[in-house]
């Protein structure tokens, strides 16, 4: 990255009064996006600051399609979004059915981002949408599950929330086997730390997408759903993530004004 960000500094800065090595070898501020409830507590320098969530909006009304349909479900409904680098689409058949009958079982509504417009024998309980409100659906009182690649993006929205996970990590655990297009340049990724640390805090279990069969994906999902613990294991950390003196927004601004 560093020979990008130099290019960028002397373009846009070109009457700096320092070089580009001596800025970033001597910050006066560093804004991290982490917070030590979700990533554990690490021995920073005074002027680094924790500025976890601070992409975490305030939540809005869900449009009427979705309000409509998880509306009188009973026990609630899960949200599944595997993000915008992996396609559900691309899933191999196996996987897919695999996916498709176990969400036929259950009694919970499933909202899932798939890129498609059709979904081979889809139970009425599905619905698939190429676009869908993760942030305000995970929000909503009887969200009940996030099934999630393990971005820090959008395990940080169902951590604020109190939502627990069941999570593929796509990069940076177990190579996959099936072809993602456009990745090429894509390596390793914080997913399978961001599903590590939040099964060991007893609020997400993690399971391998090239070992995955309906019988284990069923197990996995009966366990989350009807084991109390781990909806009030992420309830507390929930609770813990927003026990700060100020929101993201307003220590960034602090900071800098400070600085």
């Amino acid at each position: 990255h560093l020979p990008n960000q130099k290019r960028l500094y002397e373009k846009y800065f070109p009457n700096a009064k320092k070089s580009f090595d001596e800025v970033v070898f001597n910050p006066s501020l560093v804004f991290l996006n982490n917070h030590f409830s979700l990533t554990g507590a690490r021995p920073y320098l005074p002027n680094m600051i924790e500025i976890g969530g601070i992409h975490v909006s305030q939540k809005k009304e869900l449009p009427s399609e979705f309000k409509k349909f998880i509306s009188f479900s009973e026990g609630g409904f899960i949200v599944f979004s595997m993000g915008s680098i992996v396609q559900a689409n691309q899933f191999p058949e196996k996987t897919r059915e695999a996916f498709v009958k176990a969400f036929g079982k259950l009694k919970q509504k499933v909202i899932w981002k798939y890129e498609n417009e059709t979904l081979p024998n889809k139970p009425d309980n599905v619905m698939i949408s190429s676009w869908i409100p993760q942030r305000d659906l995970l929000a909503h009182p009887n969200c009940k599950l996030f099934i999630t690649h393990g971005g820090f993006l959008g395990t940080t929205e169902a951590s604020a929330e109190g939502v627990p996970m069941l999570g593929f990590a796509m990069f940076g655990g177990k190579k996959i086997n099936f072809v993602i297009e456009n990745v090429h340049n894509y390596v390793f990724s914080d997913q399978f730390m961001n599903l590590e640390f939040a099964s060991s805090q007893g609020r997400a279990i993690s399971l391998e997408i090239d070992d995955v069969n309906e019988e284990m994906f069923s197990d996995a999902l009966n366990k989350i759903l009807n084991d109390p613990k781990y909806e009030e294991n992420a309830k507390f950390v929930a609770k813990r993530y927003k026990d700060r003196p100020m929101t993201p927004q307003v220590a960034v601004n602090y900071w800098t004004q400070f600085i």
